[in-house]
């Protein structure tokens, strides 16, 4: 028997454009709503990766689906999964992007029982690249966790290129717009395996069926843009136990931040990230049932997290994770200290986020056009409407759905 809010069959069948090759993930809860597949450009016999979203959750989101699908659209950078387009079928919105050949990285830590420190490193400078670009772009992404980080094989030279000039501080390699990120594309990109709503699930519990995945050349690419906002705006962190362990402890005490208090929350969310590559492991314990909750959530508020008695961790990453996990956002360390710290910078230059950012920022937002949002909004709405008409036009029209919609909470 089909399940409410999954989808269970083959989702592009007969299209005209793209050709399914097979399922990467369901969102897995009672209220999921799509699925994420791989499929095959018709035309060039490009994979890319597909978000099908059920309509008639877009249909009650409409808003949260064009905010989100806009802002991935203007990060066009080396180390955000490059978004594509979008489309309508009778039953689902479909979300076009790259596919990332070398997967999520929560599964190759898995593989892999934790990182070098090297390794580490190499990663982390990667997505201080791509944060920083987002937060200049006036995107703040509330959903950075391993799960939804993947990894682009070094496939090509513009993918060495691009992970060497990150690396040295600099990410080069891909255009903004048009055919210029041909070559990283043609290796493939990939999507966002999201964790159950109500587990968060320690690294090492999700695997894959091949071998321990090399990193040492990997791009490292953002790829899940909801929740996130325009930086001036204020946002909910979620509390479910998938995020809780991301989680700052100030979204404990406080359902919304402004954005003066979101690098702060930022910075806390890099050290979970960091030590669960290091460690295989989340910091304040894992929230997989509702005693796991109350012991994580206890820890955070002490900023207790567990040393771990299986590997040794530097002096100097030891500094950086004492300097990050401190309860009082003020005192915490910033993104920019987190930038400039020895261990960050050891073995490479600093990070000249002007030179690597700056340019960058500027072309997306010369590229970015009216036209572009309006186009994302025909195909948005085109599928609320199909929903609507299935369900017979409801008790709510569509500026009464959007009325509501702005004054209550949703994540997703």
């Amino acid at each position: 028997m089909a399940q409410k809010g999954r989808i269970l069959e083959e989702p592009l069948k007969d299209h005209p454009e793209y050709r399914w090759r097979r399922t990467l993930s369901e969102f897995p809860s009672e209220e999921a709503y799509g699925c994420v597949v791989e499929a095959e450009e018709k035309a060039t016999g490009r994979l890319v990766a597909i978000k099908m979203m059920d309509v008639q959750q877009v249909a009650l989101m409409k808003n949260y689906v064009v905010r989100d699908i806009s802002e991935h659209a203007k990060c066009a950078h080396p180390n955000v999964i490059r978004y594509l387009n979008c489309f309508t079928t009778e039953k689902h919105l479909g979300v076009v992007t790259q596919f990332a050949a070398g997967g999520d990285l929560m599964s190759v830590i898995a593989e892999r029982k934790g990182l070098s420190e090297g390794e580490a490193r190499r990663l982390f400078r990667q997505l201080q690249v791509a944060l920083d670009f987002c937060t200049r772009l006036g995107v703040s992404n509330h959903n950075v966790r391993l799960e939804n980080t993947l990894l682009d094989r070094a496939c090509t030279s513009a993918d060495s290129a691009a992970a060497a000039h990150v690396e040295n501080g600099v990410a080069a390699g891909e255009g903004t717009t048009g055919s210029s990120g041909r070559a990283q594309e043609a290796c493939g990109v990939g999507t966002e395996a999201p964790a159950a709503q109500g587990t968060s699930r320690r690294p090492s519990s999700v695997g894959s069926s091949g071998g321990p995945r090399d990193v040492d050349m990997a791009v490292l690419k953002l790829c899940a843009f909801g929740p996130s906002i325009r930086a001036h705006h204020s946002q909910p962190w979620r509390q479910d136990g998938g995020s809780l362990c991301y989680n700052p402890p100030e979204a404990l005490m406080s359902r919304r931040f402004e954005a003066a208090a979101d690098e702060a929350a930022t910075a806390w969310t890099c050290g979970v990230f960091l030590y669960a590559m290091l460690c295989d492991q989340y910091p304040f314990g894992d929230a997989s049932n509702v005693r796991a909750v109350l012991d994580v959530r206890e820890r955070m508020m002490k900023a207790d997290y567990g040393r771990p008695t299986d590997r040794e961790l530097s002096e100097e990453v030891v500094d950086l994770l004492n300097r990050i996990f401190v309860v009082d956002p003020e005192q915490r360390i910033t993104l920019s200290g987190i930038q400039a710290h020895p261990w960050v910078t050891a073995g490479a230059a600093p990070l000249d986020l002007e030179a690597s950012n700056g340019p960058r920022v500027a072309q997306c937002q010369a590229a970015w056009t009216p036209e572009a949002e309006e186009a994302i909004v025909a195909v948005v709405s085109k599928a609320a409407a199909a929903a609507m008409a299935a369900m017979g036009s409801g008790d709510l029209n569509e500026t009464e759905l959007d009325d509501l919609l702005d004054e209550e909470e949703y994540d997703f």
